[in-house]
C-alpha cells in the first residue's frame, strides 16, 4: 500500500461532508493529516482516504474506501483519546519498536 498526503478538497464528497460537519460542531477541532492510500494486492478496495482530526485530547480517524466499480463505502469514524494512545504505546511492543526506529 502506498500512502500519499493530499488536501481535503481531493477527497470524495462524502468524506469532505463528514469532516466539515465535525469541524463545524467542534470549534477547536483541526485537521492534522489527510491521506490517500493505494490498495495493496490482497485488498478488496481500490483506494482508501483517511483524515485525522484533533480536538483537545480527542483524535478522530475518518476513513472512506473506494471500490473498483467507483462506488464508495460508508464513512467510518473512530475516536480515541490521548490517554488511550499513551496506553497503547506503553503496552505495544510493535509501537515501541517503531518509536525506537524513529529516534534513530
Amino acid at each position: 500500500m502506498i500512502n500519499n498526503s493530499v488536501r481535503i478538497e481531493d477527497c470524495p464528497e462524502p468524506l469532505q461532508v463528514e469532516v466539515g460537519s465535525h469541524l463545524k460542531n467542534h470549534e477547536n477541532a483541526k485537521i492534522i493529516a489527510v491521506q490517500k492510500w493505494d490498495a495493496g494486492v490482497s485488498d478488496s478496495y481500490l483506494l482508501k482516504y483517511m483524515v485525522l482530526v484533533e480536538s483537545g485530547n480527542q483524535f478522530l480517524v475518518l476513513r472512506l474506501y473506494v471500490f473498483e466499480n467507483g462506488a464508495y463505502g460508508d464513512v467510518e469514524k473512530n475516536t480515541i483519546n490521548a490517554g488511550e494512545i499513551i496506553e497503547l504505546v506503553s503496552y505495544s511492543e510493535l509501537l515501541q519498536q517503531f518509536l525506537k526506529l524513529r529516534k534513530g
